[in-house]
């Protein structure tokens, strides 16, 4: 990805703050360029349009959250560890990272093709084969540390059992008194949950 200049890169962080308030739609580059204290003619010289700002800002922080989430995942370790590894990546990303989480479901909302690109670059995934997540599991099974599974279906279940809390959480905290979706206690339990969850599910009998 291309490497940022000062100015450039207080432009981004202008945009994202200006995106995250007022939406793709309702940002204006003026506001953009007063926030990141440049004038307007700047910010197109370096970003041309208002949709390339969006695409740069998007990219830039999708990339931030799947790099803290799989940086330190070892694709050479035991499922049992690496497992709970992720689950805890996933979970303190996404809670400390709120911004990502909302642009993240923007992009889906418009079809996810972006994301999914992305994604496929930052795992460096040809085919399903290539993707260090099937190839965990798939050892795992043929070690018999783990029942049969689908992979797919595995990782999906282990995405969604993370995200599912963020997501609703305007719903969860006003329907279940005392509920903070992002604190420490809440992450500890969550993360503890799904572990065992997932591991009491799939480990044989």
């Amino acid at each position: 990805m291309h490497e940022f200049n000062e100015t450039e890169n207080k432009i981004l962080d202008a945009a994202a703050q200006v995106f995250l308030e007022q939406g793709k739609a309702g940002a204006r580059t003026q506001t953009i360029a007063e926030l990141a204290g440049i004038n307007k003619a700047l910010l197109h010289y370096y970003f041309r349009t208002k949709e390339k700002l969006y695409e740069i800002v998007t990219e830039r922080i999708i990339r931030k959250v799947l790099g803290n989430v799989l940086g330190n995942l070892d694709e050479t370790q035991e499922f049992e560890t690496w497992l709970p590894k992720f689950i805890h990546n996933y979970l303190y990303t996404i809670a400390t990272n709120p911004m990502a989480s909302r642009f993240m479901l923007w992009e889906l909302e418009a079809g996810g093709s972006r994301v999914a690109q992305i994604v496929r670059e930052v795992v460096n995934m040809k085919s399903l084969e290539d993707n260090p997540f099937y190839r965990i599991i798939n050892r795992a099974v043929q070690e018999g540390k783990i029942r049969p599974v689908e992979p797919e279906q595995l990782i999906i279940s282990m995405i969604a059992l993370c995200v599912f809390p963020f997501v609703a959480r305007p719903l969860l905290e006003k329907v279940i008194p005392g509920l903070d979706i992002r604190s420490e206690s809440f992450l500890q339990s969550r993360e503890k949950a799904i572990t065992e969850m997932i591991l009491h599910g799939i480990c044989p009998a």
